[in-house]
């Protein structure tokens, strides 16, 4: 194993360069020692800038001896954070040169090494915490000639160059983050071109170093699945988002987007066409083309918010990895407050009416099993479309002598929250119209799925059926929006508020959290005392003509 050079030290914190001042210049530097954090705990990468600041340092104690002083202008600051960079480069350049082939295990440490320091270094930049460069800057002024007793830590120009320190830092852990990951970089063109001293970012490197928004959704999205943040129905959802974003902005490099590129696509999106990859009109139509059609409604506003909030969870993971330093999407949201056109509303008992008396109901239309009992176990229930879909027919059985909806999650089905785990009692008329007759049959013929025919498209096996609804409600003659499946869960809801069946009796039945210490769901008299909450879903229409047939 290597000795360590005198001039290389560690300590808890990491590595040191520590070098003693020659007596005789030691008035000049004001310091009999020259001392500052490597900031590494990797010991070759330690080695390679200390080497580095032994080799200046010794230059500097020469010019020193010989009294080649000169004042500090402002391309000398230029010059010094040029070179500053483009000396770090080439250290981490020669450290790679040296070191052998790296185990995997070598490499995901190293990988975790840089992440960490470039994650500091982004975060003092954030805070304005420039005292992290003291050391490195007090270094650069004495290497540039200036003494140690004339450097004032309040001056302007110390200040300057701290934070220029540190931001070029910033980008080149950027780099060599990059670089450790296997992309080649060309140096040479932006770290031969004059820096220009108090810019707000070096933009020769921003412009080299980053992408486009379609690779930037494909770093956020290999993270979020890898840590397993993102359910299929999630990839599926911030996967349409960047396709829209792109369509209205453009493949544009990232660090170009401000909050005016923010405020163009929020204007955007409120005129974006509902359904459009679905209307046959908009094919092979661009936006604008579209905009110039007549009778062209807008997404909902919930879409744009949608959107909206997508835009800025992946630029928010952007600003945190240095592509940019402000979301261009952040405080974008539109505040809704109480809009009652845009409210999911009750099914009223004169709906109700025309739903079960359609031909579907009054004749036995129905093409599959699930267009049958769907809306009848929505409106008697109050579960979530997909909760129902999602539903086994072994999840349908017998609590203390109460017949049960288990809704339940496991590696496949994924409820909205951790409280929609639940038993549900199933109402008598349910029992009455063949329910459980239908589930008998499903378990002899060996079915998983309660309702086979259902099939997942974008994670959600409610899909096929929220589409055949929406047909069949709109045939009816009911509003696009206002009125939905989730409109059964609503008018369950209202009734037992109307019966004023206690709140959290309600919550319990729906999935809702109560805020009380969650029981186990079989236990206690949870089924018996809920089928008497279910019991009180009347809502007052004939319904005898009902009978499942197929």
């Amino acid at each position: 194993m290597k000795k360590s050079p005198s001039y290389l030290i560690s300590r808890n914190s990491g590595w040191f360069f520590c070098l003693n001042v020659p007596k005789e210049i030691r008035r000049l530097v004001n310091k009999s020692q020259i001392r500052c954090s490597l900031q590494t705990r990797l010991m070759s990468v330690a080695r390679q800038r200390a080497s580095y600041l032994a080799f200046r340092c010794k230059g500097l104690f020469t010019n020193l001896r010989s009294g080649e002083m000169k004042e500090l202008n402002d391309q000398d600051f230029q010059k010094m954070i040029s070179e500053f960079f483009q000396e770090s480069v080439e250290a981490f350049e020669r450290a790679r040169i040296h070191s052998g082939p790296l185990t995997e295990e070598a490499w995901e440490k190293e990988r975790r090494g840089f992440a960490r320091l470039r994650d500091d270094y982004k975060l003092w930049l954030r805070r304005r915490d420039y005292s992290k460069m003291d050391g490195m800057t007090e270094w650069m002024m004495t290497q540039a000639g200036i003494p140690q007793k004339d450097i004032d830590h309040q001056s302007f120009d110390f200040k300057k160059l701290r934070r220029e320190a540190l931001k070029v830092f910033v980008h080149f852990l950027d780099l060599e983050v990059k670089r450790h990951h296997g992309v080649l970089l060309d140096d040479v063109d932006y770290l031969t071109q004059p820096l220009r001293m108090g810019t707000p970012l070096l933009s020769s490197v921003k412009e080299e170093t980053s992408i486009p928004i379609s690779v930037l959704f494909d770093e956020f999205r290999r993270e979020r699945l890898a840590g397993n943040k993102w359910r299929e129905k999630t990839r599926g959802a911030n996967e349409s988002v960047a396709a829209t974003m792109i369509e209205i902005l453009g493949d544009r490099l990232v660090f170009k987007m401000d909050k005016a590129t923010g405020r163009d696509y929020k204007a955007a999106l409120q005129k974006y066409p509902i359904n459009r990859h679905k209307d046959k009109r908009f094919k092979d139509k661009t936006l604008a083309q579209i905009h110039a059609l007549k009778n062209v409604e807008p997404i909902a506003t919930q879409t744009i918010n949608n959107h909206l909030n997508k835009a800025t969870a992946l630029f928010g993971w952007a600003v945190d990895q240095g592509y940019l330093e402000v979301n261009p999407f952040d405080g974008l949201r539109i505040s809704m407050g109480v809009r009652v056109k845009d409210q999911v509303m009750p099914f009223d008992r004169d709906d109700l009416g025309k739903i079960f008396n359609a031909p579907l109901y009054r004749n036995n239309e129905y093409n599959r099993p699930h267009q049958f009992w769907l809306p009848l176990i929505g409106l008697y229930s109050g579960a979530r479309l997909e909760e129902i879909c999602q539903l086994h027919a072994g999840d349908i059985k017998e609590v203390d002598c109460v017949w049960v909806f288990d809704i339940c999650e496991d590696e496949e089905r994924k409820l909205k929250t951790r409280s929609s785990e639940r038993v549900i009692p199933i109402h008598p008329f349910l029992i009455e119209v063949g329910f459980l007759k239908y589930v008998d049959r499903m378990q002899k013929q060996n079915r998983t799925k309660l309702f086979p025919e259902l099939n997942r498209h974008n994670g959600k096996i409610s899909h096929g059926a929220s589409q055949w609804f929406g047909k069949f409600k709109r045939g009816l003659g009911f509003p696009e929006r206002k009125k939905v499946f989730h409109s059964f869960r609503h008018s369950v809801i209202s009734m037992l508020r109307k019966k004023r069946v206690p709140d959290h009796e309600v919550k319990m039945l729906l999935g809702h959290t109560t805020g009380s210490i969650t029981h186990d769901r079989y236990g206690g008299d949870e089924p018996v005392a809920l089928l008497e909450v279910v019991k009180e879903l009347d809502f007052g229409i004939d319904l005898s003509h009902l009978k499942f047939k197929k």
